[in-house]
């Protein structure tokens, strides 16, 4: 665990994305039709292909309290850099990335 946040705090999801590149999670992860895309090697694999080290939700900046988008640490499967994925809550890989993070 990256230890992003502690459990139950209301955090932002800039506080979490800057969190995350203090953490060295500094290369951008996409998510695209269910899949993720590490920007260092352009590499492509379901979520089930990558290590997902920590999984926080945070709100939007102008609507604190509302649980509205989720942040991963995760380490791309093909060159090893890690990255940080930021989706909204609704996200199709959401589920993905936290069921491999517990």
């Amino acid at each position: 665990m990256t230890d992003l946040a502690p459990e139950g705090d209301d955090i932002t999801m800039l506080e979490l994305e800057r969190n995350l590149g203090v953490r060295g999670y500094d290369t951008e992860v996409w998510a695209e039709d269910g899949r993720l895309r590490c920007s260092a090697c352009q590499h492509v694999a379901e979520p089930a292909a990558w290590t997902v080290e920590d999984v926080r939700r945070g709100s939007q900046a102008t609507e604190a309290g509302g649980a509205d988008g989720v942040a991963a640490a995760v380490r791309c499967p093909s060159c090893g850099t890690p990255g940080r994925v930021l989706v909204m809550a609704d996200s199709p890989v959401v589920a993905d990335l936290e069921r491999l993070a517990s």
